[in-house]
């Protein structure tokens, strides 16, 4: 009877947090989703510049394995934060070819995701010269994208 009754407390809770659990999350606004992107770019330029400076200074590379991991993983979010519907608000920069050339957008956004993957492997090694060159191709794809999809600085 013990075992009965513990099965029906359990089917009892388990009717009560699913609904809870099955609903899903509150959709992010358009200016939410703008703001997260503007901090996802800001975070991958400061690390780029970090980095860079590193290289410059001859200092020690290793460190930037797990930093060039996040701007991979940081990389792989970019076509999400550029749903559709948030070509406007929050002083967005975003040019409407973000959405009217979406595959040349996500190859080029795929392109930062498989450098900065190679920066970390090489960060990983030691390898400085691979490091380097990486982390070139890194900044070339962020450069490449912002060329393209990106709209100039707005002054207040």
């Amino acid at each position: 009877m013990h075992r009965l009754s513990l099965c029906v407390a359990v089917l009892g809770l388990a009717c009560i947090v699913a609904p809870a659990v099955a609903q899903a999350p509150p959709a992010a606004t358009t200016d939410e989703l703008i703001a997260t992107r503007q901090a996802n770019m800001a975070v991958q330029s400061s690390a780029i510049e970090e980095m860079m400076m590193a290289i410059g200074a001859g200092t020690d590379i290793t460190r930037f394995k797990d930093t060039a991991d996040t701007i991979a993983e940081l990389g792989q979010a970019i076509p999400g934060l550029f749903a559709p519907g948030t070509e406007s608000g929050l002083a967005t920069r975003a040019l409407p070819k973000v959405w009217s050339d979406r595959a040349g957008f996500e190859s080029l956004a795929a392109q930062l995701v498989g450098e900065a993957q190679l920066m970390s492997k090489a960060a990983a090694a030691d390898d400085r010269p691979a490091f380097t060159q990486a982390w070139r191709a890194t900044f070339a794809a962020c450069s490449a994208c912002h060329m393209t999809y990106r709209g100039d600085r707005r002054t207040p």
